[in-house]
């Protein structure tokens, strides 16, 4: 191929994206913008429009994750309950709604996004909560719509306060008396 002083080898656009990717970026989008082939790294293009696309879903899920921690613990630990919670989940999930309307075919990945960002909740809200992974539910204890529905919190639990049976459990299994399979409920 020949190259005119000026233009770029498609081995030079490549040379480039290692050492300065903002650069390499808007040398490939002036490349694109002009309608020029001859220089553009088609390689790391793929590679990096394949990343945005996984970026909006790992936001969507980061988001929903955000939403669903701060539910369980409104939920688990209702004398803990703070404003910064309400504004936490209010803010996640106008982001995720955000993403969702400027990527609406991660809707038909909704389900699945949920659960995985519900399984990642229930470890950190475990973590964050000194409570068993086990007082959480296995499956998420809220309905998507409500999820994200503005303004909306889940009623507080009835019977047994959760923190009490947390304790509980910790306590039965320092005596030797918990499940021995339990450990996993730690993680």
């Amino acid at each position: 191929m020949a190259v005119t002083e000026g233009q770029e080898t498609p081995s030079e656009a490549r040379a480039a994206y290692e050492p300065d990717f903002a650069l390499w970026c808007l040398d490939q989008a002036a490349l694109l913008r002009a309608g020029r082939t001859d220089g553009l790294d088609f390689e790391h293009l793929a590679e990096e429009i394949e990343t945005l696309g996984r970026s909006q879903r790992t936001a969507l899920r980061s988001n929903y994750m955000q939403v669903l921690l701060h539910l369980l613990k409104w939920r688990y630990q209702p004398g803990r309950r703070t404003v910064s919670w309400e504004v936490s989940i209010e803010g996640h999930r106008s982001h995720a709604e955000s993403i969702l309307e400027n990527v609406p075919s991660l809707k038909s990945q909704k389900a699945a996004i949920l659960r995985e960002a519900y399984a990642r909740a229930r470890k950190r809200a475990a973590g964050q909560t000194g409570m068993l992974q086990s007082v959480f539910p296995e499956e998420c204890p809220f309905a998507a719509r409500d999820v994200e529905r503005s303004g909306w919190l889940p009623p507080e639990l009835a019977g047994a306060d959760p923190v009490s049976v947390a304790v509980a459990a910790v306590d039965l299994d320092e005596f030797g008396a918990g499940d021995p399979g339990s450990a996993d409920d730690r993680e």
